[in-house]
């Protein structure tokens, strides 16, 4: 059978506004070249396509969602520019960089206490109320400016954290067929029960099993990926309020690195910052990370200790 007849058509895509398709499929060149050719085929029926790669350990908790956003936000600018003032307090959450021209009109009071006086957590349904701000405002936006059927093609959807699953089965659950959303997430073999827990069974597809040879994994050079590692330091020293743009891949170039244990402090900015901000579930796996070296990395530092332990 042709690989590319296990995926949905077109027709299928533009019969069926908000369905879920899962794509269980070998992650790498073969199956991003199989959605690739997906986007094209939907593409040419009038489909508005949009992939991105919702990989955690590549792009943090908004691996994915930011990719989606970041491509809004110059539209919005130019066509829209009062959604952007509606959902700004959403938008500088998931983009830390539109924080530097864009200043959420009414911020919480822990939002607006220094650092060292912020002694409340947030609650954990902010974090939920974040993503459904942004699904309301990407459906205002279809509605006005792009009543076009979408096709949302979301690679490594078992990699990515539990918030942008959690947006992708909410968005699905709300506007998906009002909107004239699909979804297409791709999985590794045997991961999207676990992966699409979150979605409404009504609206799910079954899934697609596709048999692609395993790549071999890219060898990364330990002394490079330090290198590599010490310029992003440098950067992300220059303006610590962006330090988020830069987590991820100090976490991950330290990880490969010679020298791994380089990694845990930066794991636990992200543990401090994200659980600080009440994104609880996703701050935990960089606690999870950090805390199997808890001893040899923190042996005379209480306050660390005390953050990890916590």
């Amino acid at each position: 059978m042709d690989r590319q007849s296990l995926l949905p058509t077109p027709d299928e895509i533009l019969g069926h506004p908000g369905r879920v398709f899962a794509l269980e499929a070998e992650p790498g060149t073969q199956r991003r070249k199989l959605l690739r050719e997906l986007s094209d085929a939907a593409g040419a029926r009038g489909i508005l396509c949009r992939r991105v790669d919702s990989d955690f350990e590549l792009g943090g908790p908004w691996a994915g969602l930011r990719e989606l956003f970041e491509e809004l936000v110059p539209r919005l600018e130019e066509q829209a520019p009062d959604l952007l003032i509606q959902h700004d307090y959403e938008l500088v959450t998931i983009l830390p960089l539109l924080r530097h021209k864009l200043s959420p009109r009414n911020p919480n009071l822990t939002d607006l206490a220094p650092e060292h006086e912020q002694v409340r957590l947030y609650p954990a349904d902010r974090a939920i109320r974040i993503l459904h701000g942004l699904i309301d405002l990407l459906a205002e936006w279809k509605r006005r400016l792009s009543p076009e059927p979408w096709l949302i093609l979301c690679d490594d959807f078992d990699r990515s954290g539990y918030l942008v699953r959690r947006f992708f089965a909410e968005l699905m659950r709300r506007k998906g067929e009002g909107s004239r959303l699909v979804l297409l997430a791709a999985c590794s073999p045997g991961e999207w029960a676990q992966a699409g827990a979150l979605f409404a069974p009504a609206i799910l597809a079954p899934p697609r099993r596709l048999f692609l040879e395993p790549e071999e994994r890219q060898f990364v050079n330990p002394e490079q990926a330090a290198a590599e590692a010490e310029k992003i330091e440098a950067l992300a020293s220059v303006d610590p309020n962006d330090i988020e743009l830069y987590l991820p891949a100090l976490i991950r170039l330290w990880d490969l690195s010679d020298q791994p244990a380089r990694a845990v402090p930066w794991q636990l900015v992200a543990l401090t910052t994200y659980g600080h901000r009440g994104f609880y579930q996703d701050a935990e796996r960089y606690g999870e990370a950090a805390l199997a070296h808890l001893e040899e990395c923190f042996p005379d530092d209480d306050k660390a200790r005390l953050r990890l332990v916590t």
